[in-house]
């Protein structure tokens, strides 16, 4: 069957981030309290590969000449994620790194902990706008939508300093095959259907906005209610 790509779009931006727990085998969690949170402020994610180095290695007579050669190829073994937020969202923070929330009459006031890597895996969505020319593509394509599937996090060490400061966080990212179509039921279903499969990209028009009511936050982020699900 003959199939068609949307017009061609570059991405632009950052438009927003969501990250969901997942039980320890990288499924999806059926708890729906507390095991998701989003930002709309993110700042950016950088992606940089962890690779195992390829070898060379050539036999040659006394001669000089070569009598055999073998080689194999760089292998990427995961991908690291930075994600860098502008205001700190505690109870994002919190709940992908495993730090302990701090409370004071029934609000999150803080965190303690998040410095060595989550055990707790997590399934990382963001965002971008989908741009040709000069405007934004029209629906049901005006997005670019990212997801990496498996990712535990930790907390970067942060400076205090002058100025405006930004909090990153350091994922380790691998494949996993019991996540389906993902905790928002929001996934092509061919997304991760291979152990090698670390992140996928697709057009899209569901993004998080501050109209939808899981949303409603707005630039504040925080918790949001994880669609339900049976075990």
């Amino acid at each position: 069957m003959a199939t068609s790509q949307p017009s061609l779009a570059a991405g632009r931006g950052l438009v927003a981030a969501r990250i969901t727990l997942l039980n320890a085998d990288g499924s999806r969690n059926c708890s729906t309290a507390d095991t998701s949170a989003y930002t709309m402020c993110p700042q950016t994610i950088t992606v940089s590969e962890q690779t195992e180095a390829g070898e060379s290695q050539t036999i040659r007579c006394g001669s000089g000449s070569v009598y055999a050669t073998y080689t194999t190829e760089d292998a990427v073994n995961s991908l690291e994620l930075t994600m860098t937020l502008v205001p700190v969202d505690i109870e994002l923070i919190a709940l992908a790194t495993g730090a302990t929330p701090l409370r004071s009459g029934g609000s999150i006031i803080g965190w303690s902990g998040g410095q060595n890597t989550n055990t707790i895996p997590t399934e990382v969505h963001a965002w971008q706008e989908s741009y040709v020319g000069g405007a934004q593509s029209a629906a049901p394509n005006n997005f670019w939508h990212h997801c990496w599937p498996h990712v535990k996090w930790r907390l970067s060490p942060a400076n205090l300093e002058e100025g405006f400061n930004t909090i990153s966080l350091i994922g380790k990212v691998s494949g996993n095959l019991s996540l389906g179509n993902g905790s928002f039921l929001d996934i092509p279903v061919e997304a991760f259907e291979s152990s090698t499969h670390y992140h996928a990209r697709w057009r899209d028009n569901d993004v998080p906005v501050v109209t939808d009511a899981a949303y409603n936050n707005g630039l504040g982020g925080g918790y949001i209610p994880t669609p339900a699900c049976t075990s």
